[in-house]
């Protein structure tokens, strides 16, 4: 009997407990005041966000939710400001003819890129486009994907040495360059051999690549804090995978991407 009875209360104590946490969700969470630690995250003032939300509900339908400490730390009050007016992001005339010159070199999909660029502006701001554009950018690409340095003789076709941003032994990230050494005949597996890369080495390691300024590391870009885009960088790439890129005739794409000048503000 006595163990019903605080059965009975340990379940009113959990109801109660659901529905206090709930009220401190819709309260406090929903409306992105404080995050994890009751920190103050807001940027904005506090109308704009709850207008912002209440936009995103209506107007856009939901169809896309945002992240406000995100957007926040993404775009100004007034860029917040203008879209509840216009129904559009404010973006710069140069990101606008970046993207569309970026969706009609889209062999994939075909659309016009005014239209594109209409659906976009609705739901980007200006920074997450950047954002977007460089990492499908060639420094992007090299930063996500790192360099092929291809095969080493007498090995398997499919295992191809590369040099990409990994994390070393204490958690950084570094430059790494992977070297495969050969294949284990008792298991099969592949031996390879890792090297952390000094900053200064790296335009005598990857072919094509220089700094724009003193060395520095390009993986500090991966950050996803905008103000991380500190180690301006150029590569350059091959117009033929089998050239032994003996000259500057040997590339083509010279030059930095517009998004990454004006993420470096060079």
């Amino acid at each position: 009997m006595k163990f019903i009875i605080v059965l009975f209360l340990l379940v009113i104590l959990i109801f109660y407990w659901v529905k206090i946490v709930k009220s401190f969700r819709k309260k406090y969470l929903f409306s992105n005041q404080f995050k994890e630690g009751f920190e103050l995250v807001n940027t904005w003032p506090e109308d704009l966000i709850q207008r912002f939300l209440i936009y995103q509900r209506t107007i856009g339908e939901n169809n896309y939710s945002y992240n406000i400490d995100i957007v926040q730390k993404q775009a100004t009050a007034k860029e917040a400001e203008d879209l509840l007016k216009n129904g559009y992001w404010y973006w710069p005339d140069y990101l606008k003819e970046e993207y569309m010159e970026k969706v009609k070199r889209n062999n994939l999909i075909k659309i016009d890129p005014k239209v594109s660029l209409d659906s976009a502006m609705k739901v980007y701001n200006q920074n997450a486009m950047k954002e977007l554009l460089a990492w499908n950018a060639k420094e992007g690409n090299l930063l996500l994907y790192g360099v092929d340095l291809g095969v080493t003789d007498g090995l398997p076709e499919n295992l191809h040495n590369t040099i990409k941003c990994s994390n070393d032994e204490t958690g950084n990230t570094v430059m790494q360059k992977k070297v495969y050494t050969g294949v284990n005949l008792w298991n099969g597996y592949s031996d390879y051999k890792l090297t952390n890369l000094k900053n200064e080495d790296l335009p005598d390691e990857i072919p094509g690549f220089s700094f724009v300024k003193s060395p520095c590391n390009p993986c500090s870009n991966l950050d996803l804090d905008r103000s991380s885009y500190i180690c301006p960088f150029e590569i350059r790439i091959k117009k033929d995978p089998h050239s032994d890129l003996s000259s500057n005739s040997d590339f083509k794409s010279r030059g930095i991407s517009r998004i990454w000048k004006d993420l470096w503000n060079l």
